[in-house]
């Protein structure tokens, strides 16, 4: 388990949390490499070309999206979860650019937690992906990426 993971102990647990900050995650180096693969995927005709932007080390904004599912799984785990389901995203914006070797790190505001089964949530948590240039702690981060991330949970 990652440190500062919050342990939800079921849905009820997770319905009454609205408005809990869940985060933030450690940081996270952003690596050429990954950043290359994720654009050969998505484009392979293009390649590794659609990493940069403007002949600088400027990473393309949906692969910072890309991380985001693997920054919720550091932030939060539900007890007695069968299966979660990224429903989507909701006014994504992305105010600051990431180069290559800068660190990111995520953090979640839980906004709305509503049944839509016996045993299932539609949940909407306010996310921002903070961005840091400095191999030191930097002073107040730039937000790269923020939005409202939509999930289904089912227990």
């Amino acid at each position: 388990m990652v440190p500062g993971m919050r342990v939800f102990e079921d849905l009820d647990d997770l319905v009454s949390s609205v408005g809990a900050v869940l985060g933030p995650t450690p940081w996270r180096r952003i690596d050429e490499n990954a950043a290359a693969r994720f654009a050969s995927s998505v484009a392979p005709e293009r390649g590794a070309r659609l990493l940069l932007e403007a002949e600088c080390d400027v990473v393309r904004p949906d692969f910072l999206l890309s991380l985001i599912p693997v920054f919720v799984m550091q932030m939060r785990r539900i007890r007695g979860m069968r299966s979660g389901v990224n429903y989507g995203a909701d006014r994504v914006v992305f105010p600051a650019a990431v180069r290559i070797g800068d660190r990111v790190r995520a953090r979640s505001t839980i906004t709305a937690v509503e049944w839509t089964g016996p045993a299932s949530v539609a949940l909407v948590a306010s996310t921002v992906v903070e961005a840091c240039r400095d191999e030191v702690e930097c002073g107040p981060h730039p937000i790269a990426v923020r939005g409202d991330l939509l999930s289904r949970i089912y227990c």
